[in-house]
Parts: structure tokens; C-alpha cells; sequence
């Protein structure tokens, strides 16, 4: 990618964050977790690790704002 289409990628993940939608997932989302985290619940091994499959994609989400943030900016530095 070059840095116009990069530019252009960023201004849209931007767009997203700014829709009501994208908050209304996070919250979804964070909700989701609170479930998703309670280990308790494993049967078994193989439970504890798709339950970290979960985990993962859902804290992935839920900090994408923030890393998509944090990429912008070492990109603007650079």
C-alpha cells in the first residue's frame, strides 16, 4: 500500500469509529466478554481454548479503535 492508500484506509477505519453502530458493538462486545471470560464454565481443555479464541477476537475488537489510533500516529511521525 502506498502512503495515499494508507491515508485513505486510516480516514475510513476513522469513519467507523464514529458511527453510533461501532459504539453500540463495543458495548455488545464488552458485554459479550463478561460471559465469554468466565472460565468456570470450561468443560474441558479443549473449551478453555476455544473460549481464548473468543477472548482474543473480542479484545481485538475492542481495542482496534485504540490501535488503529496508535498505528495513525507512528505512521504521521514517521
Amino acid at each position: 500500500m502506498d502512503d495515499i492508500e494508507l491515508r485513505d484506509f486510516y480516514e475510513r477505519r476513522f469513519q467507523l469509529f464514529l458511527d453510533p453502530a461501532w459504539q453500540e458493538l463495543i458495548e455488545d462486545l464488552t458485554d459479550l466478554g463478561k460471559g465469554v471470560g468466565d472460565i468456570t464454565r470450561c468443560d474441558d481443555l479443549a473449551d478453555l481454548w476455544y473460549k481464548r479464541g473468543q477472548m482474543d477476537m473480542i479484545n481485538y475488537l475492542i481495542n482496534l479503535e485504540e490501535l488503529t489510533k496508535q498505528s495513525y500516529e507512528e505512521l504521521d511521525n514517521a
